[in-house]
């Protein structure tokens, strides 16, 4: 038998709810792990446990990844419309009803509907069916993601990502720009669609860096040696 044992580059968040924050009703903790070598997002939550995980894209860093993602998509990612909305379904049933020119009465019936007369979902397309006479695929049944799906999406983009875009922004200035130590160096910048260019640089500096992102970013090659990345 052969055993591979890996050590994954995995950042670990993990959040307490204090008396105060707003969130702390629905959910009291939460512990978020990032895996930025196989761009995986997982959780284990008060309000549930979720997980998902992303192509590796060679071009964009995990971390830039998750800064970006807004609740509509992480949601459709991590959780599906599984809960019964027993508002907007009844909501739905009336409209349906005035569409398709029901009499009045019926209407009226529809209308007063009460959740106590059908608080499920197979209960109230029943209910529809029995007072409208519809068929039971047509009945309007309309479902909404589960709470505590909804409360993570919320902790993920409210508490999580502000802290995520801060670490961006230093990943940018101390990685993605290779700040060298002091010395003479040869700084090679790629060009989109055309060659390298080669700049005598003596002192390396962020701004330095920062002006030729746009040109593909530099790359520090030691002239003197008594620098390096």
């Amino acid at each position: 038998m052969k055993v591979e044992v890996k050590i994954p580059k995995i950042t670990e968040y993990h959040f307490y709810f204090e008396e105060g924050d707003p969130i702390r009703s629905d959910c009291l903790w939460a512990r978020i792990y990032l895996n930025h070598e196989t761009y995986t997002m997982s959780a284990i939550t008060d309000c549930g446990d979720y997980s998902y995980t992303w192509h590796v894209t060679p071009t964009e860093s995990f971390l830039k990844l998750m800064t970006r993602l807004d609740k509509e998509y992480l949601l459709n990612k991590i959780s599906d419309r599984s809960v019964f909305d027993w508002d907007e379904s009844k909501r739905e049933a009336i409209e349906h009803a005035v569409l398709n020119d029901f009499p009045d009465g019926i209407v009226e019936q529809v209308r007063e509907i009460d959740f106590c007369d059908c608080p499920t979902e197979e209960s109230f397309v029943r209910y529809i069916h029995e007072l409208t006479n519809t068929y039971f695929e047509m009945i309007p049944v309309i479902k909404r993601f589960p709470h505590g799906a909804v409360t993570f999406v919320e902790i993920f983009c409210e508490y999580l990502q502000p802290l995520l875009r801060e670490s961006l922004k230093v990943t940018n200035s101390r990685v993605d720009y290779h700040i060298p130590k002091p010395g003479k160096y040869t700084l090679t910048v790629g060009i989109r669609g055309g060659p390298n260019t080669v700049l005598d640089i003596t002192n390396a500096t962020i701004d330095t860096c920062k002006k030729h992102e746009s040109r593909g970013g530099p790359n520090w090659t030691p002239v003197t040696g008594d620098g390096g990345k």
